[in-house]
C-alpha cells in the first residue's frame, strides 16, 4: 500500500469558521487517501500560519520526515 502524509493549515480564524478548518482538511484528505489506496502514516498541522513563507514548524517536520524516508 502507498503511504501518505497529510498537511493541513489555516492562517486565520475566519478560514477555520468558513468550512476550511484543520479538521475539515484532514477529513477530506483522509477520505481521498482511503478511496485511492493510501495508508496515512502522519498528520501535520499548522494553525494561524501564513503561506507566504516556509517558516512553519509542522511543515518543516513533514518535509524532514519525507526526505529522511526517501533516502
Amino acid at each position: 500500500m502507498k503511504k501518505a502524509l497529510i498537511y493541513a493549515r489555516v492562517s486565520t480564524d475566519e478560514q477555520a469558521q468558513e468550512g476550511m478548518s484543520i479538521d475539515t482538511q484532514i477529513n477530506r484528505c483522509t477520505r481521498w487517501a482511503e478511496e485511492n489506496g493510501y495508508a496515512i502514516v502522519g498528520v501535520y498541522k499548522d494553525e494561524g500560519k501564513s503561506a507566504t513563507n516556509m517558516n512553519r514548524a509542522s511543515l518543516k517536520d513533514l518535509l524532514g520526515r519525507f526526505r529522511s524516508e526517501r533516502a
